[in-house]
């Protein structure tokens, strides 16, 4: 159980990744930028200032949504950790039969809570 003693302890950070060998993730980070610099030199001040509380909305939906996924593939990790993990009641390994896979499947997605923070900046 290291990997659950180096989490607790922060020194496993779940939401970073490496994306330094990922061209496709450096070429859309690269083209966001270039388009953003060109909209901002195209805008007025209210315009801007219009956008900046679209992008921290646009950021927050993301920490949230980022979040979201998270937790939702940590739960089906360990359900699925379960589903073939040895029954304490027998000796040997259980395998989830088609009915319980289907009665697990979504069943750990949550809805979405609405917030009071989409009308601010």
């Amino acid at each position: 159980m290291r990997i659950l003693e180096e989490f607790w302890y922060g020194n496993i950070e779940p939401t970073e990744y490496d994306t330094s060998s990922d061209k496709e993730y450096k070429k859309l980070v690269e083209l966001i930028c270039r388009n953003e610099e060109k909209l901002r030199a195209t805008i007025t001040d209210d315009q801007k200032e219009l956008f900046e509380k679209y992008t921290d909305c646009v950021r927050e939906y993301q920490t949230i949504t980022d979040c979201l996924i998270f937790q939702n593939g940590f739960k089906v990790g360990a359900k699925i950790m379960f589903c073939y993990s040895p029954c304490s009641m027998k000796k040997h390994y259980v395998m989830c039969s088609a009915q319980r896979i289907r009665a697990l499947h979504f069943s750990f997605l949550t809805p979405i809570q609405s917030t009071d923070q989409l009308d601010q900046p």
